[in-house]
C-alpha cells in the first residue's frame, strides 16, 4: 500500500486511547488504512490491521514498531493524538524528503552554554518530537529507524533524547513541519494557523490535565499568530494571563494539591515550580 497511519499501543490504557485515537482519525481521514502495532487485539474494529509485538515495552519500541510499517509512506501517530482535520499533505511532503517532523517545544537534552557536543551532535542541533513522524519505507530510513531503537535505554524518559543524534548521523533528507500539524497544547508555545493535529491525553491518565476539547475551543477560534500558555493545568490564550486570574487559580490548585497529597508534597511542589519557573 502506498500510504497509510501506523500506532503502536502497550497495555490496556494505552491500546484503549489507540482505539479513541483511530476512531477519529478514520472519520477525518475513511480512505487512509490504519495499522496497529500491539501486545493484544484491540476490542473494536477501527484498524485495517493489527500486528502483535507481545514482549514487554521498552522505549526502543516506537522506532521498532516504526519499521515493520505495511505503508510505503507512513504517517506515524502517537495514541494521544487527536486530528481535527485530514492531514493528506503530511505525505504530500514525501515527494521530496525522508522524513518530516516537527521540532520539540524544548530542548531537554542539549547543553545551553558552551559547544559540548552529545552523542556526538553539536548543541546547535534541534531536538524532534516524536509523536507525529511522516516518513518513507526507504533503506536510508529504515536504517536511521534501527539506529534511533540501537539507542534507546530503560533509563531514558523520552524517546526523543535519541532520535535526535539518530537523525543527525543519517542520511535522511529531513523537513520540519509547523506547530499546527503537532500542538502540545499541555506546554507553553505559539502556533500560527488552523491546528489541525492536536497532542494531548485522550484519556484519563494524567490528573488535571488539559482536556482535548477546551484545547480545540479555545485555540482555533482564529487562525493568526497566537501564543497558548499552560498555568497549573488551565489553558491560556491570547491576551495574557491577568494577575487575579493567577492568584485565584493558585489559591485553588494549591487547596487540591494540599487535600490530595499533603502538606510535604505540597511544600515540594510548590517549590519546584517556583525553581523553574
Amino acid at each position: 500500500m502506498e500510504r497509510g497511519i501506523l500506532y503502536i499501543a502497550k497495555g490496556d490504557e494505552f491500546v484503549q486511547e489507540a482505539i479513541i485515537s483511530a476512531q477519529r482519525t478514520k472519520s477525518v481521514m475513511p480512505d487512509c488504512p490504519i495499522t496497529l502495532v500491539a501486545d493484544h487485539d484491540p476490542t473494536e474494529d477501527c484498524f485495517d490491521r493489527v500486528l502483535l509485538d507481545e514482549s514487554p515495552f521498552l522505549k526502543r519500541d516506537k522506532a521498532a514498531a516504526m519499521q515493520r510499517t505495511p505503508y510505503e509512506r507512513t504517517l506515524y501517530l502517537d495514541t494521544d493524538i487527536y486530528l481535527e482535520q485530514p492531514v493528506w499533505e503530511l505525505f504530500d511532503i514525501l515527494d521530496d524528503f525522508d522524513v518530516a517532523i516537527r521540532m520539540a517545544r524544548e530542548m531537554a537534552h542539549i547543553p545551553t552554554g558552551g559547544s559540548t557536543t552529545v552523542d556526538g551532535v553539536p548543541p546547535g542541533v534541534p531536538e524532534f518530537n516524536g509523536g507525529v513522524i511522516a516518513y518513507r519505507d526507504t533503506e536510508t530510513v529504515m536504517e536511521m529507524l534501527a539506529d534511533w531503537a540501537s539507542r534507546c535505554l530503560p533509563e531514558h524518559e523520552w524517546d526523543q533524547r535519541t532520535l535526535r543524534p539518530a537523525l543527525y548521523h543519517s542520511d535522511v533528507r529531513l523537513c520540519p513541519i509547523q506547530n499546527r500539524y503537532n500542538c502540545m497544547y499541555r506546554f507553553d508555545n505559539k502556533v500560527v494557523g488552523e491546528i489541525k493535529v492536536f497532542h494531548g491525553p485522550l484519556i484519563d491518565r494524567e490528573r488535571n490535565s488539559i482536556d482535548t476539547n477546551t484545547a480545540r475551543e479555545k485555540l482555533n477560534t482564529t487562525e493568526g499568530f497566537r501564543i497558548h500558555r499552560n498555568y497549573l493545568n488551565t489553558l491560556f490564550v491570547d491576551p495574557p494571563l491577568p494577575l487575579t486570574t493567577k492568584a485565584r487559580i493558585s489559591v485553588r490548585r494549591f487547596y487540591e494539591l494540599f487535600r490530595e497529597q499533603g502538606l510535604r508534597e505540597t511544600i515540594r511542589r510548590t517549590l519546584q515550580y517556583f525553581s523553574t519557573s
